[in-house]
């Protein structure tokens, strides 16, 4: 990470004081250098680039456990925050049915110059459709938080399959559990992350062959491309991926403590791997990484690829 020597911390607001808020990492907020960054409000009071200085959530119980933690100031209302203005970064761990709804009504308070979101953004291409409008309107950068594609092995990986030519994608199955749209997005977004432009078709001609209660099969009628998804709204287990094209394949399996991604090319098998130490600290990698994002004012890629998973999911659920 390269920023300038004395660059001032930025200063944030956290929006949402729920479980990836706040309450995943109470049982360890006092260890700074410890093994678990899970939470928005741990990370943010950890790290030496971000300058949290309020929260804001509607329920009571959460901010007064907000502040009795932290020792920092936690209101109901956007315009208690006048008084910490203007705003570097405002995080928005709100739930998916809120979330957008909450920024786009952030006009009559403040803009901040910098917005994470939490995934998926909203619950259709429609809601961040909008939110990449009120961005650019009013000159916000959007980062959304699929943290997979922030670690160092997942970024690798990315370097070097842009180095070889993995061919047109045939077939993408995830096996995995839970909602398509809250938990295979993740896999979705680490799958187009890992080749740009290559894996999510984005044709309108998608057309469902086989649908259930756990599994689903849907193939593009102009590019024939197949999507298989198993184990939907399943209890929590490993998931897996695999992309595969004509000629090559790349897997990764994330079993809840580590991603290992593998993929061969011309008899060489490549493989990258993030340890479960490097994963239970997620959060953390993902604010030291934006934090030179941001400093650098380097572009991003982030809202329009998750706009791109959720036309896709549109079209499939």
């Amino acid at each position: 990470m390269v920023v300038k020597i004395g660059e001032p911390p930025i200063r944030t607001v956290l929006m949402g004081l729920g479980n990836i808020g706040l309450l995943y990492d109470l049982g360890n907020v006092t260890s700074k250098s410890g093994s678990h960054y899970l939470t928005h409000a741990k990370t943010l009071c950890a790290s030496e680039h971000f300058d949290l200085v309020a929260a804001l959530d509607l329920k009571e119980e959460n901010r007064k456990i907000f502040s009795d933690t932290y020792r920092l100031p936690a209101f109901s209302q956007l315009q208690e925050l006048a008084k910490f203005l203007p705003i570097d970064l405002l995080v928005v761990a709100l739930p998916t049915e809120i979330q957008v709804r909450e920024c786009l009504d952030l006009a009559g308070a403040f803009i901040p110059r910098n917005l994470l979101i939490e995934k998926p953004v909203g619950i259709s291409s429609l809601e961040a459709r909008n939110l990449l409008d009120w961005a650019r309107t009013n000159g916000v950068t959007v980062f959304v938080n699929y943290f997979r594609n922030r670690f160092n092995s997942t970024i690798l990986a990315r370097n070097a399959l842009a180095n070889i030519n993995f061919g047109e994608i045939e077939k993408l199955k995830i096996s995995s559990y839970g909602s398509l749209r809250n938990i295979y997005s993740h896999f979705l977004d680490l799958s187009e992350y890992l080749l740009p432009g290559k894996v999510i078709c984005g044709c309108s001609e998608i057309e469902i062959q086989f649908s259930s209660a756990s599994s689903l099969m849907a193939r593009c009628d102009n590019c024939s491309r197949l999507y298989e998804f198993e184990g939907i709204n399943s209890e929590r287990r490993e998931t897996f991926v695999e992309i595969t094209s004509e000629s090559n394949q790349i897997r990764i399996l994330n079993n809840g403590l580590d991603i290992y991604i593998k993929f061969s090319h011309d008899g060489i098998t490549r493989s990258f791997c993030t340890d479960s130490e490097e994963y239970n600290r997620y959060q953390y990698i993902v604010y030291e990484t934006m934090y030179a994002d941001i400093v650098s004012k380097r572009s991003i890629n982030d809202l329009n690829r998750a706009i791109l998973i959720q036309e896709f999911l549109d079209g499939i659920e």
